[in-house]
């Protein structure tokens, strides 16, 4: 028998939940129109924007009509076309979202690219809605390298209103463009009465860096920028002569429009306690972990070796004493099927261990310096180092790049996209069956407890929704008597699959590396200051501390090494990865942690000058409350080649 390593391989079994679920809904004749289907775009690898120039024209109805010109560089010849996303539907508050009505009024290239063009909407992770519109032809490919696309489009509810005027606060790029930066913008803007003033801001999402050059001429707005980096914004500020334009405010429309009426609740809740006993049945089937029946926790069978495999067994998992063999990041991946927050910040801390980033602490923030990308050497630690630093060089006196943590919004890409590299990763190691649909702060606990409140919920709402549909003479009794009963089992089959989803079924292979984790993770939960096992001279601090982290462990883990201090066994001295100046007995884990988690969370409404993270909806004006930053405005979205 042998640990397992990260070069194992299974064979994946096929699941049959979807197909299962699909023929329920298709009995009762519920269509589910889901999104995607399309093939995979993504920006290849030297892609880049030449020069992307917009035309936006605002009638006095407050329909605004946008002209985009892309001159589109694709890293090789062997792509179809470009993609372009537009968000229709952003966070606004609790209870409320911002919507946009875009409508794709002609696509064309004058370069005789081809420009057959489709469009599809896609529910995000976080609720948001995007409008994705993709140009080319899936059996040619382009001709050059370099390729011009024209895009006409009109959108309504772009506007905001303040007193004593109106406002187009827009982001005009999107910060999703997969990688690919913009060497050019050139935007103009022409609108009733002419452009009053004129705010431009071009950076990371919060920057309050001016455009290279944003002008009013002739009552029309003109805004150049010399380069926009991938993962960047452009936002305009347009003020606007109040009373000049009708539709001068956004679109606020309600999350979900529920009739609280209760007809059919008796039959629903019986059929709910029928359904949640045949879930509770079906996750143990489908939803449990597999497991080496036959092989202690944390091995695999040797070269050769059979051995029987099936749904994990509750057993006692042995405590291990030296971290498993596989980055932190894709370890708190693995255990509960979430890249969380705090995964982030562990990557980040285990980073600085090996020397790839230094971090330096401040009074209330960390700064971090980027020194030897070569060190980060996980998928997810690369996309979370390209990230924050790009590949521009710094501006500090050694030439490198610098990255403040602590303000909101300011990691929240970076955190997305190691999460997702994370997510590929263990799905090249086969540790899951199905790698989890979304990954993300979650709260397994938080994700039962809202699925039997949700199940209930939805029961008694859809009664509740068909019984008054009934009253009013749209739908029939027979009907009725039939979706009733089974809309608690659709219900209850969509909750157990969302489970599953989240936390993914691991396979034999990936229960056993998991296996490791849980047994590190017991050991740094229970261990004794007196009972630790370490080779002399070494940093046993720094070297656990990641984990610590990822185990949400650290103040107990600071704790047992202040208590190491006290016994002599390990130097209360400051470690070379971090510029903070703290000892040991001193340490303040929650600086670190504390500013990566507000970092990653994404800038949301405020009653002054709200902000938007790509997929939020910012309440406030460029010209009040503050100014406005990069990716505060409306719009946003983004795009790249496929």
């Amino acid at each position: 028998m042998l640990g397992l390593t990260r070069d194992s391989v299974i064979m994946r079994p096929v699941p049959v939940r979807s197909r299962l679920l699909f023929a329920l809904l298709l009995a009762v004749g519920v269509v589910v129109v889901t999104c995607g289907g399309a093939s995979p775009a993504h920006a290849d690898e030297g892609d880049r924007i030449n020069e992307f120039d917009a035309n936006y024209v605002l009638d006095s109805s407050g329909k605004l009509t946008v002209t985009e010109t892309i001159n589109y560089h694709f890293g090789d010849t062997d792509r179809h076309g470009i993609y372009r996303e537009f968000y229709t539907r952003v966070f606004h508050d609790r209870y409320h979202d911002v919507k946009y009505d875009y409508h794709i009024e002609s696509v064309s290239s004058p370069t005789g690219a081809p420009a057959d063009h489709d469009t599809s909407t896609e529910t995000l992770w976080d609720g948001s809605k995007e409008l994705k519109l993709q140009i080319g032809s899936p059996d040619r490919y382009v001709d050059h390298q370099d390729e011009t696309y024209k895009i006409v489009y009109t959108v309504k509810g772009a506007l905001r209103s303040s007193p004593g005027y109106d406002e187009l606060y827009w982001d005009t790029l999107g910060t999703d463009w997969d990688g690919a930066p913009f060497k050019k913008v050139k935007i103009t803007v022409s609108v009733p009465g002419g452009v009053q003033d004129l705010r431009c801001y071009a950076g990371d999402i919060g920057s309050t860096d001016s455009c290279t050059s944003a002008q009013v001429s002739g009552g029309k707005a003109v805004i150049s920028q010399d380069g926009v980096g991938a993962y960047d914004e452009l936002t305009m500020g347009v003020k606007i002569k109040s009373g000049l334009v009708s539709d001068n405010k956004p679109h606020i429309v309600l999350h979900t429009g529920l009739l609280m009426l209760l007809i059919g609740g008796i039959a629903t809740v019986i059929t709910l306690i029928g359904s949640v006993i045949g879930g509770v049945l079906y996750y143990r089937s489908r939803g449990r972990d597999q497991r080496y029946l036959d092989l202690p926790p944390g091995t695999v069978p040797a070269s050769g070796q059979q051995a029987r495999t099936g749904p994990t067994p509750k057993i006692e998992i042995p405590v291990r004493f030296t971290p498993p063999p596989i980055p932190v990041g894709e370890a708190g991946l693995l255990v509960d099927g979430q890249f969380q927050h705090r995964d982030t910040a562990a990557t980040l801390v285990d980073l600085a261990v090996r020397g790839a980033v230094r971090l330096d602490g401040a009074k209330d923030d960390v700064e971090v310096v980027l020194l030897d990308r070569s060190k980060a050497t996980a998928p997810h630690e690369s996309a979370l180092l390209e990230a924050m630093f790009g590949t521009k060089k710094g501006s500090d006196k050694r030439g490198r790049s610098r990255k403040r943590l602590g303000q909101r919004g300011s990691l929240t890409k970076a955190d997305d996209r190691a999460a997702k590299a994370a997510a590929r990763a263990v799905g090249k190691h086969k540790w899951f069956v199905k790698v989890p649909d979304r990954v993300g702060e979650s709260s397994r606990r938080q994700n039962l407890t809202w699925g039997i409140v949700g199940i209930l919920c939805l029961g008694i709402a859809a009664s509740a929704l068909i019984g008054n549909a009934m009253a009013s003479g749209r739908v029939s009794q027979i009907l009725l008597m039939v979706i009733v009963p089974l809309l608690p089992v659709v219900v209850t089959l969509l909750v157990v699959q969302s489970r599953i989803g989240k936390r993914g079924v691991r396979t034999p292979d990936g229960r056993a590396i998991c296996d490791q984790v849980d047994g590190f993770r017991s050991y740094l939960a229970t261990a004794e200051a007196e009972q630790l096992q370490f080779e002399e001279g070494e940093d046993v601090f720094s070297a656990y501390l990641p984990w610590a982290i990822a185990f949400d462990l650290t103040d107990r883990w600071t704790k047992v090494c202040a208590r190491l201090v006290e016994l002599g066994r390990i130097p209360d001295v400051s470690p070379d990865w971090y510029g903070g100046g703290f000892s040991i007995s001193s340490f303040d884990s929650g600086l670190i942690t504390g500013s990566v988690l507000s970092s990653v969370q994404p800038i949301r409404t405020s009653s002054s000058s709200g902000g938007s993270s790509g997929s939020s909806f910012s309440g406030g004006s460029s010209f009040s409350g503050g100014g406005g930053f990069s990716g505060g405005g409306g719009g946003g979205g983004g795009g790249g080649s496929w």
